[in-house]
This record gives C-alpha cells, sequence and structure tokens, in this order.
C-alpha cells in the first residue's frame, strides 16, 4: 500500500470515528451542558492557537532540513524545548487573566462556562500539549504516525463516551471534559515518544547539506504566521462560537456548536485537510529545488477541485434533505436550526481556497503581504460580523465570514494580482460544478415529495457526481501525478 494511500485512509476513518463522538455527546448531554461543552473547547483551542505564535509553519518549513543534515538531532531538540517552554508560559498566563475577567463577563451563554474555567483550563494546557506535539510531528514527515496516534485516540474516546451512553442513557458534563482531556494527553504523550526516537536516531545525509536556520529567520516566518493568525481570527469557528455565546440562548448556542463539530469532523474527509500536513512540506522542498511556482500552485487548485467536489455533494443532499437529517442524528433536539449546515458548507467551499492561498503565499515566502491585506479585511468586517451577530445571530454571523473570505480573494486576485495567487483558481472552469448543484438541488426538491427525503438526497448527489464526470471536472493525470509526489516525497 502507498504512503498516500495508507495515510489517506487513517484520515478518513479518524474522519468516520470522530463523527460518532459529538452526535452521541448532544444526543446524551442535557442543551444547557452541551452549549457549555462547545463553549468551553472553544476558548480552549482559541487560546491555544493564539499563544502558538505560528510555530506550526516555522516547524514545517524548517525541520524537514533537520532529517538530512548533520546538526538536525540537535536542533529538533532544541525547537522542542524551546517552543514547550515558551507556548506554556504564555498559556499559563492567558489562563490566569482569564479566570480573573470570565467571573465579571455577563452574557446569558456564558454563565455555564463561568462554573465549569477549571475545565476549560485543564483542556487549554491538554489542547495544547497535542497540538505543539502534532505540528512537529508533521515537521519532521512524521505525518503517518501522527494520523494513526490520533485515530486511536479518537477512537479511545468513541468507545467510552458510547459505553458510558449504553450504561446510564445519559452523559454528564464532567465526565466528557475528563475524557477529551485525557485522550489529548495520551496522543501528546505519544508524538513526544516518536518524536524523541527519530531524534536519537541516525539522519540520511543530503547530497547538498545546508546551515541550520538562525534564531530571526524561524522568528520572521512565524511571526509572520501568526499575523495571519491574528488577521483571520474572525474565521475560527471557536470565536464565531464565544461570539455568539455574546448574543443568543443555549439552544441556539448548542446547535451552531453542534453542526460545527460535525462540520469540523467531516472536513477530515477533505483533500486539504487529509493531505496538507503532508504536502506542503513536501512543496516547499520542491520551491527550494527550483520548480515552478506555477507548477506548485497547479497542484494546489487540483486539491481545491477535489475540495469542491465532495462539498458540494454534501450542499446538494443538505439542500434537499437537511432539515431531516439534522433531526434524525440530533434526536430531535436542532432541526429547527438545519440551514446552519448550510452555510457551513458554503464556507468551506469559499475558504478551500483561502486556505490554500496561505500555504502559496508561505511557498513563496509572501506571508507579510497577504498578512496586511488579509488584515486590512478583516478590521473592515469585524464590526459588521459583531453587529450582524447580534441582530442574526448564527445567520448573521455565517454570512459576515462569508462575505469577508470573497472580499479577500477578489484584493489578492484581481485587484493587488500577487503571483501566488495565480493559479490557484479557475472560475470559468467552476462554472459547471455550480450549475450541476443548482439542477441537483433543484430535481431533488421537486422529487422528496414522491420518493421521500433520502432517496431523493442520494438521487441528487448521484447525478451530481454523473454530471462532474461529463463535464471532466478532474482527471485522472492530475491525480496520478499528486499520488506520485506524496508517494516519492520529491
Amino acid at each position: 500500500m502507498s504512503v498516500l494511500t495508507k495515510f489517506i485512509s487513517t484520515r478518513l476513518l479518524s474522519g468516520f470515528i470522530g463523527i460518532g463522538t459529538p452526535i452521541l455527546m448532544a444526543r446524551g448531554m442535557e442543551i444547557d451542558d452541551y452549549a457549555t461543552f462547545t463553549l468551553s473547547l472553544a476558548c480552549a483551542i482559541l487560546l491555544s492557537t493564539f499563544t502558538s505564535l505560528g510555530m506550526d509553519r516555522v516547524a514545517y518549513r524548517f525541520l524537514p532540513a533537520a532529517l538530512h543534515n548533520p546538526w538536525g538531532r540537535g536542533f529538533i531538540l532544541r525547537f522542542l524545548g524551546y517552543t514547550s517552554a515558551i507556548r506554556f508560559t504564555l498559556v499559563g498566563s492567558v489562563l490566569l487573566v482569564l479566570e480573573t475577567v470570565l467571573g465579571s463577563f455577563d452574557a446569558i451563554g456564558f454563565s455555564g462556562l463561568q462554573n465549569e474555567i477549571h475545565w476549560t483550563v485543564a483542556f487549554t494546557l491538554a489542547y495544547t500539549a497535542s497540538n505543539l506535539m502534532s505540528d512537529i510531528a508533521h515537521g519532521v514527515l512524521l505525518f503517518e504516525r501522527q494520523a494513526a496516534f490520533t485515530l486511536f485516540t479518537l477512537a479511545l474516546r468513541l468507545l467510552i463516551v458510547l459505553t458510558l451512553y449504553l450504561i446510564f442513557g445519559q452523559l454528564d458534563l464532567d465526565w466528557m471534559f475528563l475524557l477529551v482531556i485525557g485522550t489529548e494527553l495520551i496522543l501528546a504523550g505519544a508524538l513526544l515518544w516518536v518524536v524523541l526516537r527519530l531524534a536519537g536516531g541516525t539522519h540520511d545525509a543530503s547530497e547538498h547539506p545546508s546551515e541550520p536556520p538562525t534564531i530571526a529567520e524561524m522568528w520572521r516566518v512565524g511571526l509572520a504566521n501568526y499575523w495571519s493568525y491574528l488577521a483571520s481570527f474572525t474565521g475560527f469557528t471557536s470565536v464565531q462560537r464565544i461570539l455568539l455565546g455574546s448574543f443568543a440562548g443555549t439552544t441556539e448556542i448548542a446547535s451552531f456548536g453542534f453542526q460545527q463539530s460535525l462540520a469540523d469532523r467531516a472536513k477530515s474527509y477533505l483533500p486539504t485537510n487529509l493531505m496538507q500536513s503532508a504536502l506542503e512540506p513536501l512543496l516547499v522542498s520542491q520551491y527550494g529545488k527550483g520548480v515552478p511556482l506555477t507548477e506548485i500552485t497547479g497542484q494546489l487548485d487540483l486539491m481545491r477541485r477535489l475540495n469542491a467536489v465532495l462539498l458540494g455533494s454534501a450542499l446538494v443532499l443538505l439542500g434537499i434533505s437537511g432539515y431531516e437529517i439534522i433531526a434524525l442524528i440530533s434526536s430531535g433536539k436542532f432541526q429547527d436550526y438545519w440551514w446552519i449546515s448550510i452555510y457551513l458548507c458554503v464556507q468551506y467551499l469559499i475558504n478551500t481556497s483561502l486556505t490554500l492561498a496561505w500555504t502559496s503565499f508561505n511557498i513563496a515566502d509572501r506571508l507579510p503581504t497577504m498578512t496586511k491585506i488579509f488584515a486590512s479585511t478583516s478590521l473592515i468586517f469585524m464590526p459588521v460580523m459583531v453587529v450582524l451577530a447580534e441582530r442574526l445571530g448564527s445567520q448573521g454571523i455565517l454570512i459576515a465570514s462569508i462575505l469577508q473570505s470573497i472580499t479577500f480573494l477578489i484584493a489578492i486576485r484581481f485587484i493587488f494580482k500577487l503571483e501566488p495567487a495565480y493559479g490557484l483558481w479557475r472560475i470559468k472552469r467552476d462554472m459547471g460544478l455550480y450549475a450541476a448543484m443548482a439542477i441537483c438541488i433543484s430535481g431533488g426538491v421537486l422529487l422528496k415529495p414522491l420518493i421521500g427525503w433520502l432517496a431523493s438526497g442520494l438521487l441528487g448527489m448521484l447525478i451530481f457526481y454523473g454530471l462532474l464526470l461529463a463535464i471532466r471536472y478532474l482527471t485522472k493525470d492530475e491525480l496520478q501525478a499528486l499520488k506520485q509526489l506524496v508517494d516519492t516525497r520529491q
């Protein structure tokens, strides 16, 4: 089995298993408890992300070279030590401030979170540890091991939740916090073990040995990436949940968090999420060897179109049968907000181009330019999102996020005409995709009263795939070239 096939299979299975846990939690927990749980996890993920200082892209950019140079062993260990010390110092400091500030924050959605602040602190520390080790594992090209360990922890989490649900018929909030904290620590420990083993081993000699990166070089890449996080904070799902918690009631917060959790897990099936951690270091290496940027962006455009096929089929299914699907999986709790899933699919469809743009600009070493433009659009849309959140709730948040992404993509491609943005998407080629989606959704809605919601939804997806084959939206040669790139790691 090829490296790519094994890696994708593991990630696909992780996505499937990961979807089961939030479904069981939503069915087994009280609505108020589930709202508190989703807000707590959102705060933890947000705090961990904004105290990372952009070190994930530093790992992707500089650690691969450490595998083929005599200085690599010590460099990996120093990188692990320094980044751990910095991140946990920052996280600890921010958590002390959070405990003080949150107690005086007056919002309906945050009332439960204030009572569970100790769990939020514990999960933040555990998630930071597993996130840090995942970044380093990806940087040293251990993406298969990382995927396998993630699969194990997700399976363990699902098994425990299912057992508790079957025995007790309900799920306690404290149990769920203890479970997610424990599994994150298991993942962090397993990845630390494999990274230390790699660092203690031998490295293949490179035909063209290089000098180790300087601290200034790493900080330049890290801070550029970090500013990109700050600039794009309105697009983070954790930020959106926290913002909604300031204005909405617990039912809408729980519905929004539930569907975002499912969407986040379902994103594991998207090619950009399956392969970016494996592909980006390889593309950085290719660009460093003189491969033209246009060829690099061609590979990224292929990833975007692969994403579009899956997201388009999801939009067809949800556009036809979304109400019934959400009612079924949430045990009749959240179907009144089924339209959130439509907005999320549209958001992910657009944000695929946004994600790959960050990758392209990082490869071309143009992140500062992109960050400035995105920061401008983020500042413009931040008050828009707050106003729309107050007036329209979750619908307003998602509308503002979609409009911001569209505005930014238009700016880098058509207004500023930046080279790393060329070739990332081709509007004419996508028109066939959009037309196929419209045809299938319209036909499925008309057929639903006659053949039922399930049959009409599945038929719509089948016809959608057939139309894409007819217009040759993807080609076999493109897919084969991508497979060869990952298999050879060159």
